[in-house]
């Protein structure tokens, strides 16, 4: 990513500090809203193309009885992590009211996978819904995250490539049934692990997989 780049997204996300938080966090505790999100729609981004499949593929498991479902998943998503609430970022940008969206984000976090979840323990973030729900300010915090003025998105374009070992820009154009995905899911599978650990910051100690979004 460019130097212009870099600094214009992040001059777009303090800017969303001072014009969402200011009056609930000290600036020093901004980072403890702003990192996560910032993640978080990275995340979403670049699980979004595959959102559809991995939905069908969630119900054809459950329907079928399987419990162990995380390489399956993570086959379907194309990457090492996924989601299977019925929720993006987008969908939770259109809820009626502060308490349907309390509701739709907390299932939406915690649809996510399991090395997602760790991330979002470090971080404690959970621990900030209730105040932002409570100040109405989780409408606006999502609504400026999903603003057409930046894109916090890692797809450059439309084309379907990506640098090698690089979860967050891989998207492949190949979409095979529900059934292929799982069939496929149950040969030998190399999985990429978690990040164990608890360093005393937490934004510094996402998995590895996690170090290019």
């Amino acid at each position: 990513m460019q130097d212009t780049q870099l600094n214009r997204i992040s001059n777009f996300i303090w800017s969303v500090s001072d014009d969402v938080l200011r009056d609930l966090y000290v600036r020093g505790k901004y980072r403890d809203v702003i990192l996560p999100m910032t993640v978080l729609r990275r995340l979403d981004a670049v699980l979004e193309p595959t959102k559809p499949q991995v939905m069908e593929q969630k119900q054809f498991l459950d329907e079928a009885g399987l419990t162990d479902q995380d390489a399956a998943l993570q086959m379907t998503s194309e990457h090492a992590f996924y989601n299977t609430s019925p929720f993006t970022m987008r969908d939770l940008a259109a809820r009626a009211t502060q308490q349907s969206l309390r509701a739709d984000f907390e299932a939406y976090l915690d649809g996510y996978s399991p090395n997602v979840q760790d991330i979002l323990d470090k971080f404690e973030f959970r621990n900030q819904i209730n105040r932002l729900t409570e100040s109405d300010a989780l409408g606006s915090l999502i609504a400026r995250f999903l603003s057409p003025d930046i894109n916090l998105s890692p797809y450059r374009s439309r084309a379907k490539t990506a640098p090698s070992g690089c979860p967050a820009w891989t998207i492949t154009p190949w979409a095979p049934s529900s059934r292929t995905w799982y069939a496929v899911s149950t040969r030998k599978t190399t999985r990429r692990p978690a990040s164990t650990g608890r360093p005393a910051t937490p934004w510094n100690s996402w998995p590895s997989w996690c170090s290019n979004l």
